[in-house]
């Protein structure tokens, strides 16, 4: 429902994005939500946003405005993503280097055990 006096009470404060959902906040705190599929082009997406504003008497500037308001959550909806993975792959780094620090002291212990050995090997050969 575009705006005619925009001093009403319920507004789009934010829209957020998941997966395949799109979640529309308005200033009362309201919140209703629109499942699309992740090819639906934008237009199609902003067309059932105003949709569903409208259907709920919830009031905007312009298409534009929610055009924007999509873009910046599907902006920080991909940060997030990026920001979860990078940090799953450093703490895989991390556990890795935890890995081969133990197996380099299993090196250690190995090689320490070979020389005691072949230590014994020759005193034993000498002594005999």
């Amino acid at each position: 429902m575009m705006v005619s006096d925009f001093n009403t009470k319920r507004r789009i404060r934010s829209i957020t994005a998941g997966d395949e959902i799109f979640t529309i906040v308005t200033t009362d705190d309201f919140e209703t939500t629109i499942s699309c599929d992740k090819t639906t082009p934008t237009g199609v997406v902003v067309r059932k946003i105003a949709e569903r504003c409208d259907l709920y008497q919830i009031e905007y500037e312009s298409l534009v405005e929610i055009r924007r308001l999509l873009d910046s959550a599907t902006r920080a909806e991909l940060k997030r993503k990026y920001k979860n993975y990078f940090e799953q792959k450093k703490i895989e780094v991390e556990r890795i280097d935890i890995d081969i620090a133990a197996y380099r002291q299993e090196i250690s212990r190995l090689t320490k055990l070979k020389e005691a050995i072949q230590k014994e090997i020759v005193m034993g050969v000498f002594w005999a």
